[in-house]
């Protein structure tokens, strides 16, 4: 009977325990894009995830009001020339850190819907597959400061 009590008093507390967001082993550092000139249709950001969980997870989505399109690519060089395609999702390994940096894998923005000014902010949202979604105000940088 008292073991009982006891789990009839205790039971609202695991239950909130069990129900508590989880905080994410993701966490992104660093997230920047460059300045974009006038008329320019297309940007880039680039950032640092960083995976302290011991389990994997995987970025499948990005997003941004900003531009129509917002995708992760990467560029390779090829016979001495640079080439960028698109990756579809980026697997982000346990106690990793994946960085997307210029002249390699970056999240490319298409059809912006105006230019990229230094000191704006730039919201973008990621979706990963265990941690969920996150939203950024992405530093937009002078081409010089770049």
């Amino acid at each position: 009977m008292a073991r009982v009590r006891l789990l009839i008093l205790f039971a609202p507390l695991l239950l909130l325990v069990a129900c508590a967001p989880r905080e994410s082993a993701i966490r992104i550092e660093n997230a920047w894009a460059r300045e974009t000139p006038e008329g320019a249709l297309n940007g880039a950001v680039y950032l640092v995830i960083r995976n302290d969980g011991a389990g994997a997870d995987r970025l499948v989505e990005i997003a941004t009001p900003r531009a129509t399109t917002a995708h992760l690519h990467e560029t390779r060089t090829d016979e001495g020339m640079a080439r960028m395609r698109g990756v579809g999702t980026l697997d982000i390994p346990p106690h990793a850190t994946v960085t997307l940096a210029p002249g390699g894998r970056h999240i490319m923005l298409m059809g912006l819907r105006q230019p990229l000014r230094p000191g704006e902010t730039l919201p973008l949202r990621l979706r990963f597959l265990k941690a969920g979604e996150m939203e950024l105000a992405v530093e937009i940088r002078a081409l010089a400061a770049s």
